[in-house]
């Protein structure tokens, strides 16, 4: 995957890639301080109305999992959103392995079955993310963006979210966006590192972990 040389502001905020590069096959950690643009970089990825900024020369659809799940589950019910995801007319119904999803829920111990029609509203904010990161691994997409999937998780959660995106990178690109030292060393092949309002070239995931310049951003 190729990542163009752009520069793009809004209002305040800039975000500029000077020199283009590519992306390994495997997963890639996206890094840098708080308000650096690491989500911004992820919705210039992803987003249909910023693709006039050039990031990739090509644009697949992608799985994305967002940090906002707000505008994903308010108003829904378990059943109302998977007749979204299911729908066979559109770029995500033909895309979404509704069998994966539900061993996808087994193994995530979420109750896709309980009661469909329950608000989502009323689930816990960990069961909310655990459903989010079922939904879009369930999109078997070329490439798959993960905005701080697991903040929500506990520890025994996170190692099954380690295990599963392994087995997903040999199906297809994942970038990831994560403040967890500990995300980064069990997840990540390489990292690109965005600090003010430039972002880097990418390198292994070795060098975040040998540097200070980069741990003093993480928390464990």
């Amino acid at each position: 995957m190729r990542i163009n040389a752009f520069k793009y502001k809004k209002d305040t905020f800039s975000l500029e890639n000077p020199e283009p590069f590519s992306l390994n096959n495997g997963i890639t950690a996206i890094c840098g301080p708080v308000g650096s643009g690491k989500s911004t970089f992820i919705k210039l990825l992803s987003d249909p109305e910023l693709q006039n900024v050039n990031v990739l020369d090509h644009y697949p659809f992608p799985a994305y999992l967002s940090q906002d799940l707000s505008r994903l589950f308010s108003g829904n019910t378990i059943e109302s959103l998977l007749k979204i995801y299911a729908a066979p007319d559109t770029i995500i119904g033909q895309s979404f392995n509704n069998n994966y999803f539900y061993e996808l829920c087994e193994q995530f111990n979420f109750p896709i079955n309980n009661d469909p029609n329950r608000p989502l509203y009323r689930f816990s904010e960990g069961e909310l993310q655990r459903l989010a990161i079922a939904l879009t691994i369930a999109l078997e997409r070329p490439l798959a963006l993960f905005d701080e999937p697991i903040t929500a998780l506990n520890a025994s959660y996170r190692e099954i979210f380690y295990k599963l995106i392994h087995q997903e990178k040999l199906k297809h690109k994942i970038i990831f966006v994560s403040h967890s030292l500990n995300d980064l060393r069990c997840l990540a092949d390489e990292f690109v590192f965005i600090h003010q309002g430039l972002v880097n070239q990418p390198a292994p995931i070795n060098l975040l972990l040998e540097k200070n310049e980069y741990l003093q951003y993480f928390r464990p």
